[in-house]
Order: C-alpha cells, then sequence, then structure tokens
C-alpha cells in the first residue's frame, strides 16, 4: 500500500495552492505563507515515513524530489518568504 507516499503528494499539492493563493491575493498573508512550508515539510515528512516502511513503487523517491524542487522554486523566486513568516510568528 502506498499510503505515505499518496498523503504526501497531497499535501505537495495543498502547499502549492497556498502558495498560488498568496501570490495572486494584493497584500501578504503570512498564514497561506506558513501553511505553505507546514504542507511541504509535511510532504518530505511522509516521505521518509514511506522510505521507512518499504513502500513499494519509485512513488516515495519522486514525492520527496518533489517537496525539495518545490521548495526550492519557492525560494528561488521570494526568497525573503522565511523571514517574513518568522518576523510574523515572533510578534504574534
Amino acid at each position: 500500500m502506498k499510503r505515505f507516499s499518496l498523503l504526501s503528494i497531497l499535501f505537495i499539492f495543498i502547499g502549492i495552492i497556498t502558495y498560488g493563493i498568496n501570490r495572486y491575493i494584493e497584500e501578504n498573508a503570512e498564514l497561506f505563507i506558513l501553511s505553505g512550508f507546514v504542507s511541504l515539510f509535511a510532504a518530505v515528512i511522509c516521505g521518509l515515513l514511506a522510505i521507512t516502511k518499504n513502500e513499494t513503487g519509485r512513488l516515495k523517491y519522486l514525492s520527496i524530489m518533489m517537496a525539495f524542487v518545490v521548495l526550492g522554486a519557492v525560494t528561488w523566486t521570494e526568497p525573503f518568504q522565511i523571514i517574513r513568516v518568522l518576523t510574523w510568528l515572533k510578534n504574534t
């Protein structure tokens, strides 16, 4: 059963959707950025769990690779998002 691999792919899509919502709204919503980071982090954790549980197939490796590619693309296009989220968390 590929439960953790599929869950990892789901978290990746949730992260992409939240970054897309944040990108197209007028004001910066730190909650969307934070939820995107958390969902991508959860995707990596689920991918690692899939590897430790020895799930069949190559989807487990693809999900971890996709999560790092998405995180790299977000960091490349908007490098100060993580600083804004950390500042927002500190001030709340």
